[in-house]
């Protein structure tokens, strides 16, 4: 008899169809390192790339969260897909990318909507007459653009910047300026705190971008505030302010802080003299971070400005802003939830005066008991700084991580006195703004300070249907005071287009933009619902965008389609 043989019946390998998702998984194999901005979507964000621009701002700057959207609001609604923008104005240029274009020449704008000139402008009647691509607008062509095109930047960079005009600020430009103030009650000296920031301080010196620019000053507090300045003969002397409910600083910002170049000698023996300070009976509590705030505002930095870095490791439950323990378990779960993570009012609106004096405050939180993080936030983000928090901080494990965010704070590329604005075509609006900023006026933002790592999302809305395969253009302005000391204006143009099929929407979607708008969205959410149902609605839109996708896209060869299993 034969021999037979059964051979087992091999399953059928079923693939997902990576082309229809938001970013097909095959485009970047063959990828060689250098990506054209174009109006498409764009790499990952951690691609490593060299972007090229042409006529649109490169993604290290500007991101959509769709490169294509709806033609209309119900539409792009029901795909679960916010429409926004992710702005990250003074984003790292990487070695072998163009560096922005700065004009010689303020560019003109549109008479009507005072949009800046852009390659998206269209010129008509022989180059006579142009066309704004935000407003629609028809107007004559200056001269100087009729006879000379080639040599103008803004007509062929999608970003670019000038000098700004002596009348677009009612301040001089302000040169970088970073006051360290350190906690030095009982429990931040049994951390080792002090010495840890000190250390960190002199470690810095020799890396921060332009000394010759840059000034530093220290200060100490516990329940009170301890100023000092170092002679000629290198004695440090202290400035004892008790009275912190109103504090009179007695010394100029001048003497107390010193140029990183030029009193270069000066500041490395005040560090090494504080290093050595004896801190002989420490209180056990301390001062406000709104107190120290409060003191600068009004005295030391009014009318100059700066970066004020507040290292504490307790609630500060002394002086102006004092703290409570606001944490009630009844309020749990239940629709005043929020009240607990929403900030205090005072620190809102001293956040927003520091901003007016462009005072920017960075606060280091080292702490692992109840401190008010949302007031302490808040006076951080309304003025463009950063909250670094450090539960049960611990010198051995905490040390290094604190020393490269005090590096990360004084190295990075960063900006001052910041207003920022952001201008659509026709067809669509900003429906609202979110980072790290104080508002100003219906359309503006203001930051004390903005740095490579800050980005605004801008929410984005249709205010008409529109025209299929249309292009809509977003256009991002900044004026602000650089490094240098230069007061310039850098302009930022976009490009998406409209469609009306639901599966281009999500293949034209970047999943790196879109994630962080959600998260963002979820976290602002918190000061107005309870956690619960921020977290309810987040999943929410998640399913929904699931679902959308599932059903749209795929030729319904469901078994094919990617779906993501609880």
């Amino acid at each position: 008899m034969a021999e037979r043989r059964i051979q087992a019946e091999q399953p059928k390998e079923v693939k997902v169809h990576t082309e229809t998702l938001p970013r097909p998984l095959e485009r970047y194999d063959d990828f060689l390192g250098q990506f054209t901005a174009m109006g498409q979507l764009p790499p990952p964000i951690l691609e490593n790339i060299i972007a090229k621009e042409q006529a649109v701002t490169s993604p290290r700057f500007l991101r959509f969260t769709c490169t294509q959207c709806a033609i209309d609001e119900s539409t792009q609604k029901s795909t679960g897909l916010p429409l926004a923008a992710v702005w990250h104005p003074l984003a790292d240029i990487c070695p072998g990318e163009d560096t922005i274009p700065i004009l010689n020449k303020i560019p003109f704008r549109c008479n009507r909507c005072l949009a800046f000139v852009s390659p998206h402008f269209r010129f008509v009647e022989g180059g006579r007459k142009c066309i704004c691509n935000i407003c629609g607008l028809v107007q004559d062509t200056p001269d100087e653009y009729f006879n000379d095109r080639n040599n103008k930047p803004e007509l062929w960079a999608g970003t670019y910047e000038f000098i700004a005009p002596g009348d677009y600020s009612n301040r001089p430009p302000m040169a970088p300026l970073f006051f360290f103030c350190i906690d030095i009650s009982s429990n931040s000296i049994s951390l080792g705190l002090p010495q840890q920031i000190l250390t960190s301080i002199k470690g810095v010196l020799d890396y921060i971008s332009f000394p010759e620019k840059c000034s530093i000053g220290v200060m100490t507090f516990d329940t009170s505030m301890q100023f000092y300045k170092i002679g000629s003969t290198g004695e440090v002397s202290e400035i004892l302010i008790t009275d912190v409910d109103d504090p009179f600083i007695p010394e100029s910002v001048a003497g107390l802080t010193y140029n990183v170049a030029e009193q270069r000698e000066q500041l490395d023996g005040l560090l090494d003299r504080l290093l050595a300070w004896d801190f002989t009976q420490p209180p056990k509590v301390n001062l406000s971070a709104a107190a120290i705030a409060d003191g600068m505002k009004n005295y030391l930095l009014k009318g100059r400005g700066g970066r004020v870095l507040i290292f504490t490791s307790q609630l500060g439950t002394v002086g102006k802003g004092k703290l409570t323990n606001r944490v009630d378990p009844k309020l749990f779960n239940t629709d005043k939830e929020k009240t607990m993570y929403a900030p205090l009012e005072s620190y809102v609106t001293l956040a927003q005066e520091c901003t007016s004096e462009d005072i920017c405050i960075d606060i280091f939180l080292c702490s692992g008991q109840y401190a008010d993080a949302p007031s302490l936030a808040a006076l951080c983000s309304q003025t463009g700084g950063d909250l670094h928090y450090y539960p049960n901080f611990n010198v051995g494990f905490d040390g290094e991580r604190m020393y490269y965010q005090i590096f990360r704070t004084l190295t990075r590329t960063q900006g001052f006195q910041a207003v920022m604005r952001a201008r659509c075509s026709n067809g669509i609006a900003i429906d609202q703004y979110i980072g790290k900023f104080k508002r100003k006026g219906p359309v503006e933002m203001e930051l004390a300070c903005i740095d490579s790592d800050k980005t605004i999302v801008i929410m984005l809305k249709h205010d008409s249907k529109l025209q299929e395969d249309i292009d809509l253009h977003v256009q991002c302005a900044m004026l602000y005071t650089s490094q240098y000391g230069q007061r310039l204006i850098r302009i930022f143009n976009g490009v998406i287009k409209s469609t009306k099929t639901i599966p281009n929407i999500f293949k034209g979607g970047d999943t790196d933009a879109i994630a962080n708008v959600i998260a963002r969205q979820s976290a602002y959410s918190i000061y107005e619902e309870a956690i619960g149902t921020v977290r309810e609605k987040w999943h929410a839109s998640m399913i929904t965008m699931l679902t959308m996708h599932r059903m749209t896209v795929g030729d319904g060869e469901m078994n094919m389609i990617l779906v993501l299993r609880a």
